[in-house]
């Protein structure tokens, strides 16, 4: 180019210099159409973000080909879903579930005669709505709620069969109560995968964990567990069929019951005296007037050796539940849905060497997902941020920290990976992305 330059400029000819100016002309055009066309593919890269291969999320730990598939095809589609299904590449999920959650319903509220600038619980109640039992972005009210399930004084404990679980209803000082599960094992106990899932006992971690994994799904559907510790010897208030005793070490002990095996007794031990556990906050329950009547969840187990319908049929969904009008009719199937993905994602924080497929069952005899739910998954599975990372963040708060160890956080992405893979079976089986995943506004 600078040889033709030289060329021109020893010419006198205006011919010569008018296709000089043509020619600079046509390479200045031609670079600004390339520079153009780069900044298109970067606005585009950053809005339809072709899945990184290197980035965060949780496919940093267990990437599925399957799911990367899916996801970079759903990334060159989503121009036409709604805006607040549209994936930034590097958008922190906070960000992103909080562009979801402003167009989230709002269901009617409990008709509770509670004060409104009560105790913390109090205010929890009147919280309460149709959808969700909180909502964490407008008021502190779940955060000092934590603090004072955590802090508040002990007026009385109490033994209750009602729970299928060894609990006590813990009272406090300002009115509160809590469902208090006691440690039953230390945070590296595997449950053996022999055992039978009616054989397990809850682990008081899980239920705190539980609910911070509810809160980064943006369910809101968990009630707030903290974790606590309480003095055997001076807050637990010995009941009529509760037996105190000290262990041959030396430990302050309690026996009680459960609803599941009511004619046996299981022992909670001090160190010597404390006793750590989890204490969730109790749901009104028969306080709330007009409640509606209980429907059994279609698909329950048995907590037998027997097998229920859904495991004996595949298209148990199709013929059963589908044409059932409790669960056809409103969001409730997909709720389920939803219920059954968290259910997996959990595997109860007792079991990180494996996964309970059958948690899933919904999901695969279904193939149904809500798109909310579908989106926050492919968001969580691709980054910035994964889905250990922010539970492990959040459970940093409670003050039993840490709540579970790093092969319990690597099992949640695992899992999240298999969830997706479950979605992506079902497209591929049903034909399309719509048959599957759907909209219905929630």
């Amino acid at each position: 180019m600078c040889f033709v330059i030289m060329a021109v400029l020893r010419s006198r000819s205006k011919k010569v210099l008018v296709l000089l100016a043509v020619f600079l002309t046509m390479v200045f055009m031609k670079g600004q159409l390339f520079d153009d066309q780069s900044d298109s593919n970067n606005k585009r890269n950053s809005v339809f973000g072709k899945l990184n291969r290197n980035s965060g999320g949780s496919r940093a730990n267990y990437g599925v080909p399957e799911v990367d598939e899916l996801i970079d095809w759903y990334l060159t589609k989503q121009h036409i879903f709604e805006s607040r299904y549209t994936l930034l590449a590097n958008e922190p999920y906070a960000e992103f579930l909080l562009k979801l959650d402003r167009n989230r319903p709002i269901g009617d509220g409990l008709k509770m005669d509670l004060p409104e600038n009560g105790h913390s619980w109090q205010r929890f109640y009147r919280e309460i709505e149709q959808y969700a039992l909180y909502n964490p972005h407008t008021k502190d009210t779940v955060k000092e709620l934590l603090r004072e399930l955590a802090t508040t004084p002990i007026a009385k404990t109490e033994e209750r069969l009602e729970y299928s679980q060894a609990t006590l209803i813990v009272t406090l000082s300002n009115g509160a109560q809590g469902v208090f599960k006691g440690k039953s094992f230390g945070r590296d106990y595997q449950t053996p995968p022999d055992l039978m899932y009616f054989s397990e006992f809850d682990r008081h971690n899980a239920e705190i964990a539980a609910f911070h994994l509810d809160k980064i799904l943006g369910f809101y559907r968990a009630p707030p567990s903290v974790g606590r510790w309480i003095n055997v010897s001076s807050e637990v208030t010995p009941g009529p069929k509760m037996l105190m005793y000290q262990s041959p070490v030396g430990n302050s002990c309690f026996l009680v019951r459960c609803r599941q095996y009511p004619s046996s007794m299981y022992g909670f031990c001090g160190e010597p005296q404390m006793l750590e556990g989890s204490l969730t906050i109790v749901l009104p329950g028969r306080l709330v007037p007009d409640r509606h009547h209980h429907h059994r969840h279609p698909w329950a187990r048995t907590y037998n050796i027997s097998k229920a319908p859904w495991e004996l049929s595949e298209d148990y969904c199709e013929k059963v539940v589908k044409n059932d009008l409790r669960f056809s009719r409103g969001r409730i199937l997909m709720d389920l849905i939803d219920l059954a993905v968290f259910d997996f994602l959990t595997g109860e924080f007792s079991k990180a060497n494996y996964d309970c497929n059958s948690c899933l069952a919904p999901l695969k005899q279904c193939c149904l997902i809500r798109q909310s739910t579908m989106v926050k998954l492919i968001k969580l599975y691709r980054g910035p941020d994964s889905l250990s990372g922010l539970l492990r963040t959040s459970l940093n708060s409670d003050p039993v920290a840490p709540v579970l160890l790093k092969n319990h956080l690597d099992a949640v992405d695992r899992r999240l990976g298999k969830v997706l893979k479950t979605v992506s079976d079902c497209i591929s089986n049903k034909g399309s992305w719509d048959n599957v995943v759907i909209d219905d506004e929630f």
